[in-house]
């Protein structure tokens, strides 16, 4: 669905690239899906698209933490939700 628009000529990758800058900012420790992403995203429109339809593992772990999803909730308030999550169920 995301690929699709992407090539289409949709505004998402400016978007996502906008929230992993917004992670770099806010979040720290820094995750390392962190520059997972920026990595990805540094590529053109087109290869962006290509990358994250890969059926490989390694998309699959980073698809779990997309940019590309419309972001409801602002990052102080999704790191308390983590830490109550973490508490709930450790690993």
């Amino acid at each position: 669905m995301f690929a699709r628009e992407i090539r289409q000529g949709s505004d998402m990758v400016d978007r996502a690239r906008e929230m992993v800058e917004q992670w770099e900012r806010e979040i720290s420790p820094r995750p390392v899906y962190v520059d997972a992403w920026k990595d990805i995203l540094a590529h053109d429109d087109q290869e962006v698209a290509r990358i994250i339809t890969a059926p490989t593992e390694e998309m699959d772990r980073w698809r779990c933490s997309t940019p590309f999803v419309p972001n409801l909730l602002d990052v102080p308030t999704r790191l308390r939700f983590q830490k109550k999550l973490r508490k709930l169920a450790p690993l």
